[in-house]
């Protein structure tokens, strides 16, 4: 019995600490991201509890090997062990290219839900930089399906150093 109750609270505080990041979220993206028309996640692979939400209006369409520069908001999570439920506004200068490889040159394939395919998909390159009011540099490398509605890939990060994945779908 013990066990069972034990096991409820440390649900029910999960589910509520879930809720509570989801309403911080929601409350505080300020007025001029709300119509943002890509959302994501990412999340640190070097610290497990480090991740969050990015907020980005790509244009659109996205222009194929041509520079664009847009501002962008990535949130860290209530639970993050580094700027806990904050926002940071950011600018992102990011290219997709008309390479049509990934990796070691093999056809990549990634399906609507962002998963390794064996149809024949288009996918392009992407590439992009941030850099924040701080010393921080973010450098993104990944990989966008031939609709342009999905990018997923890893960063890079400086000051502080760190390392992840990140999803952006077109709303």
């Amino acid at each position: 019995m013990f066990l069972f109750k034990t096991l409820g609270i440390i649900f029910f505080s999960i589910l509520m600490v879930l809720l509570a990041n989801e309403i911080n979220f929601y409350y505080q993206v300020p007025q001029e991201y709300r119509s943002a028309n890509f959302k994501g996640h990412w999340k640190s692979s070097t610290v497990s509890f480090i991740g969050g939400k990015i907020l980005a209006d790509l244009p659109d369409p996205l222009p194929l090997n041509e520079e664009f520069e847009v501002d962008a908001l990535i949130y860290y999570n209530v639970w993050s062990i580094h700027k806990m439920g904050k926002f940071q506004p950011f600018v992102l200068i990011g290219q997709l290219g008309d390479d049509q490889t990934a990796g070691s040159g093999q056809q990549a394939s990634i399906d609507e839900a962002g998963f390794v395919s064996n149809k024949p998909l288009i996918n392009y390159n992407f590439k992009a930089k941030i850099q924040g009011e701080t010393k921080q540099i973010i450098d993104y490398t990944g990989v966008s399906d031939k609709h342009k509605h999905l990018i997923l890939g890893g960063y890079q990060s400086l000051h502080p150093a760190d390392m992840g994945n990140f999803v952006l779908k077109k709303k």
